[in-house]
């Protein structure tokens, strides 16, 4: 059987802080209460945040978008040349 890892109030996981363990969702999944550094509370699934498939809220990344896009854009451009 696997070891359970747990997640302790405080610990940091890319922009995401966390500030306490919630109610699990439906499906049984483990929550926790994050902040992002934009000052935003979400829920995060712990288990999202162990294998760092999130580190940052909506907003966050939508900015981030928006402030790269040309630069991702030109990447796939270069990259369709080859």
């Amino acid at each position: 059987m696997r070891q359970r890892v747990t997640i302790m109030p405080g610990e940091r996981f890319g922009g995401w802080t966390v500030i306490k363990e919630v109610s699990p969702n439906r499906w049984g999944q483990t929550m926790m209460l994050c902040k992002c550094k934009c000052g935003k509370k979400c829920k995060v699934g712990s288990s999202v945040l162990r294998r760092g498939e999130s580190s940052k809220c909506v907003e966050c990344r939508r900015v981030w978008i928006r402030n790269n896009a040309r630069r991702l854009y030109n990447f796939r451009i270069e990259s369709c040349d080859d």
